[in-house]
């Protein structure tokens, strides 16, 4: 073999490995750039797991406090209705004392009327008796006088 048949056959050689290598080349990039696009489309499909978990998570922590306000309103709602009845409660005892004295306090005048009726009846009846005995005093002294 002949220097330039060697030549052609390594440079033969040298175009098929260069040709094996841009068929590898060929495969390998859209091998690799697919990789690339599935650990992009991972990247994504990650942080929309992360968002949603985040989103859920959030989610969760409004509806807790939501809940702690609605139940501190309801306490604060009880609260509000213990003391509406407590005030009623004192309402009704302040009336119900008023009334008994408003009671009592007539029956002490009742009871103080009925006694003056009855001093002014006893005192009647003593002017009465004195009336008497002064006619019936007077009527003995007519007769026991000595006459002129």
């Amino acid at each position: 073999m002949t220097e330039f048949e060697a030549a052609t056959v390594a440079y033969q050689q040298a175009a098929l490995a260069l040709q094996q290598q841009q068929f590898w080349a060929a495969v390998a990039i859209p091998l690799v750039a697919g990789l690339v696009g599935l650990g992009q489309i991972f990247v994504v499909l990650r942080g929309i797991r992360v968002m949603d978990s985040a989103n859920q998570d959030r989610a969760r922590q409004i509806e807790a406090q939501i809940e702690a306000q609605r139940r501190q309103a309801e306490a604060q709602h009880s609260q509000a209705e213990a003391q509406r009845r407590q005030a009623e409660a004192q309402y009704n005892q302040v009336e119900a004392q008023t009334e008994a004295q408003r009671r009592q306090a007539e029956a002490q005048r009742a009871e103080a009327d009925q006694r003056h009726a009855e001093a002014m009846e006893t005192l009647r009846q003593q002017g009465e008796s004195l009336r008497v005995l002064v006619k019936s005093m007077e009527a003995v002294i007519e007769r026991t006088a000595p006459r002129q």
